[in-house]
């Protein structure tokens, strides 16, 4: 059962639950926490967490994800390196095939990753656009694909969204996570030492690439499609459930017409009595005035 938020873990580094707290909170939190270590003496920790930074709001509900949808998670890192040995093997002859089913469970991986953050989002009150959606998509994919943001994807410790690199992935790591200090602090992404260059292709790698590159443009046309096909979806819905509400108040509104031209005609009814009941009481009153003045004669 899917969780808004998970619990800590015990062996979690302070540094790390930052991450896991609700985003509103973090500020807080975190000058708390470099208070209490300050007061304890520490403040060389003390000055790197007050130097960690508040995720950006994609980033932080991908670090939600990697707490409440770690299995997901996992499979989407497994898709990634599949993914990533089928490039490889296709620019040395192997089937294009793998290439294609290795996309296949990774885009399943993160369809399945972005309805959570989705759920995510809405549960904290944060806006779930497709905007937004597409940007927590590309970190999951980008941080699945490369070592150092598989390790941070890991921890839930991301503070900023990520783009991944065009081929660069095919060419150089051979997988595996990258070690990140296990500290109360969070490495910043930005300190990072740059990647070494990717390794050159050989000429022979260009058909392969350009293959690969049509199967990326297809399967995000795919999913462009598949968006553009939910949003219709939704659309309709909600025009039906309109039409459904213009149906039922046509319907009290001709309930209402009826009971008002009753209401008409028994008032039209009701005042033709009032007028002759009132034509026969001064016909009354005129014939007992006549009697009194005949009497005082």
């Amino acid at each position: 059962m899917f969780a808004a938020y998970h619990p800590f873990m015990a062996s979690e580094p302070e540094g790390d639950r930052l991450y896991a707290l609700p985003l509103d909170q973090f500020t807080k939190a975190r000058d708390a926490l470099a208070a209490r270590l300050r007061s304890a003496g520490d403040a060389q920790e003390a000055a790197g967490v007050k130097a960690l930074k508040k995720p950006t709001t994609p980033a932080w509900a991908v670090n939600q994800l990697a707490r409440n949808s770690r299995d997901t998670v996992d499979q989407l890192i497994a898709a990634a390196d599949r993914l990533r040995h089928a490039q490889q093997k296709l620019l040395h002859g192997g089937p294009a095939q793998d290439v294609w089913e290795a996309t296949l469970a990774e885009r399943e991986a993160l369809a399945s990753l972005t309805e959570d953050a989705e759920r995510v989002l809405t549960a904290a009150g944060y806006g779930a656009s497709r905007a937004t959606l597409d940007k927590i998509s590309a970190t999951l994919a980008a941080a699945a694909a490369e070592p150092r943001g598989r390790a941070l994807l890991r921890r839930g410790i991301l503070t900023e969204e990520m783009q991944r690199a065009g081929f660069g992935d095919l060419f150089g790591d051979e997988g595996g996570d990258a070690p990140v200090p296990n500290l109360r602090l969070v490495p910043d992404q930005r300190s990072a030492k740059p990647k070494a260059a990717p390794r050159k292709a050989s000429s022979g790698s260009t058909t392969a690439k350009a293959m690969l590159e049509a199967e990326r443009d297809a399967a995000r046309t795919e999913r462009e499609a598949g968006r553009a096909e939910d949003d219709a979806d939704r659309n309709e819905r909600a025009a039906e459930r309109a039409d459904m509400h213009v149906d039922a108040a046509r319907r009290r509104l001709a309930v209402a017409e009826k009971e008002a031209a009753a209401a008409r005609a028994e008032a039209t009814s009701s005042r033709k009595e009032a007028r002759a009941a009132r034509r026969e009481a001064e016909r009354a009153e005129a014939r007992l005035e006549k009697l009194r003045k005949t009497r005082k004669a």
